[in-house]
């Protein structure tokens, strides 16, 4: 369980993160949906222990956790096998076997010896996220992975992500603006802006409220008064 109480973030006089209060693992996938800088993101990498806070407390432990972000982030000099080397070495296991089971996991097996730029989009973010798998982490935390592949490539990681989280047992904060991945692949949506958590929803037999887009769009509109760029193709 990851609780966070009173955070506050500042990046010089802007505030990023306000008084923000959230309890995160006791659902299989949070998504955390929000507009273009309404500091998901941040929140995420303080969750992660990437970014300190300015005030407020953190309940959590970072080594039990495990970063996917939007770029693979490959070292593009290293191969497969080598670049999830890294990855296996910072987890203390030495056993060559756990990479071909990493890559098998995100379909993937037998590319071992490619490098990055020999990979597709897809490919490369399933080696991203066979790295984070490698570290074998409790809470698996992905900041918009998907958002950059095609529509076929994106729908078929989320199906992975889905069966990844129950084989595994995972914990994931799920980061996306897009409420129609969100609503797939999660079991509770937070809703997001201007530094603060301003609507939550829980799926309840599989389905979240029917109402819950309108919802949200209304409550961020009307209630706040903005326009917020939130995609739901």
């Amino acid at each position: 369980m990851t609780i966070l109480k009173n955070i506050t973030r500042r990046f010089g006089d802007q505030v990023v993160i306000n008084d923000l209060t959230v309890e995160l693992g006791s659902h299989p996938v949070t998504a955390l949906v929000g507009a273009s800088g309404c500091g998901k993101s941040t929140l995420l990498r303080i969750v992660a222990g990437l970014l300190t806070c300015d005030s407020g407390v953190i309940d959590a432990n970072h080594k039990n956790m495990a970063v996917v972000f939007q770029e693979p982030r490959l070292l593009p000099w290293l191969d497969v096998r080598e670049n999830l080397a890294l990855a296996l070495s910072r987890a203390h296991n030495s056993d060559p076997q756990c990479i071909q089971h990493a890559l098998g996991q995100v379909h993937l097996a037998g590319i071992e010896q490619k490098f990055p730029r020999e990979l597709s989009g897809g490919m490369a973010q399933r080696v991203s996220i066979a790295r984070a798998l490698l570290q074998k982490p409790d809470i698996l935390l992905m900041d918009e992975p998907f958002a950059a592949l095609d529509a076929i490539t994106r729908s078929e990681l989320q199906q992975m992500l889905i069966s990844l989280v129950a084989q595994e047992s995972l914990q994931c904060l799920f980061v996306t603006h897009d409420l129609n991945e969100a609503e797939l692949i999660s079991n509770r949506l937070l809703v997001m802006h201007a530094g603060k958590i301003v609507a939550s929803f829980v799926k309840r037999d599989g389905q979240y409220p029917c109402s819950m887009s309108a919802d949200i769009h209304q409550y961020l509109n009307q209630s706040l008064g903005h326009n917020e760029n939130l995609s739901h193709h």
